[in-house]
């Protein structure tokens, strides 16, 4: 199903949504049931951009302050903050697996301890 330009679903999920409307319907309490925050390029940290840490929590903060600036509205919501570490450079790379525990154990006191 497409979106249609006008409907609910094209203007509460393709419009730009900066962090002053976040702001101001937090403010005046018209925050919609379901709502994301993308960061501008320049805050969002990819790889080889002209951002990073710094400017990626400066957006998570600016957003945590939107959100609690309204109590009664902060009290209703749950906030997920997903997040591409290791700035996404593994994003196509296939995750080393934990060794086995019991090839890790130490024998000497029997707790499990990491290789070296």
């Amino acid at each position: 199903m497409t979106a249609q330009p006008g409907s609910p679903i094209y203007k509460n999920g393709m419009l730009p949504w900066t962090l002053d409307d976040l702001a101001s319907d937090v403010k005046n309490g018209t925050l919609p049931q379901v709502c994301r925050a993308l960061p501008p390029q320049a805050f969002s940290e990819p790889p080889g951009g002209p951002s990073g840490p710094l400017k990626g929590s400066s957006f998570t903060e600016q957003v945590l302050n939107a959100l609690t600036t309204n109590t009664d509205v902060w009290r209703k919501i749950a906030f997920f903050l997903t997040f591409d570490e290791n700035d996404g450079l593994f994003a196509t790379v296939t995750i080393r697996k934990m060794p086995r525990l019991k090839r890790c154990r130490n024998r000497a006191t029997d707790r499990a301890s990491l290789p070296k």
